[in-house]
């Protein structure tokens, strides 16, 4: 109906893809700066209080930025009847939307945080840290990522079942995606 044949379709897949290498750097290096403005802005959103002081975190307002940059890629798929609202559609996803990889790096940091705080009540009660408390530890961030990976596995299988069931046309499929992108941002609150 939009008139994508496959050039059309393979161009905006290559597209998609180099859009997606500059939005992960750039994505990447933001989640990685606890400093920058928009960490002390939107990371703070929801985050949990030591002494009074919120603790800004970038990798949280990537999450936020991920999440409306998806939100405004469907919005523009809704309203637009068209193949180039199919294209401008694509680019806020593709290039700020990368909330898998930032919720790995925090993930990651969740454990190495664990490792440190575990360290530090070692050293006060003066134990000696055993080799295998290490090796317990690894394996809990390999099973929490390999988790998250399950997870987003199952999402990708079951997300498009419960869309040809619950909806008919593309646009009331845009709004139920729009509805649960929502709620998976409100989680990061």
């Amino acid at each position: 109906k939009l008139g994508c044949d496959s050039l059309c379709y393979g161009s905006m897949t290559s597209v998609r893809g180099a859009l997606g290498l500059v939005g992960t750097a750039l994505i990447g290096r933001l989640s990685d700066k606890n400093g920058t403005i928009l960490a002390k802005t939107l990371g703070r959103l929801g985050a949990r209080k030591y002494s009074n002081i919120a603790i800004a975190n970038g990798r949280r307002a990537c999450l936020y930025v991920g999440t409306v940059a998806s939100v405004a890629g469907f919005v523009i798929a809704a309203t637009m009847n068209s193949l180039q609202g199919l294209w401008l559609s694509m680019i806020p996803g593709a290039l700020l939307q990368h909330n898998f990889d930032v919720f790995k790096a925090l993930l990651s940091e969740y454990h190495n945080d664990i490792d440190q705080i575990q360290s530090k009540s070692e050293e006060i009660l003066e134990n000696d840290a055993k080799e295998g408390d290490h090796r317990t530890n690894t394996i809990s961030r390999s099973g929490s990522v390999g988790k998250l990976g399950m997870v987003a596995g199952i999402s990708f299988m079951v997300g498009p079942m419960i869309s040809a069931f619950a909806t008919k046309t593309f646009q009331s499929a845009t709004v139920l995606a729009i509805i649960f992108t929502l709620a998976s941002g409100l989680t990061v609150y």
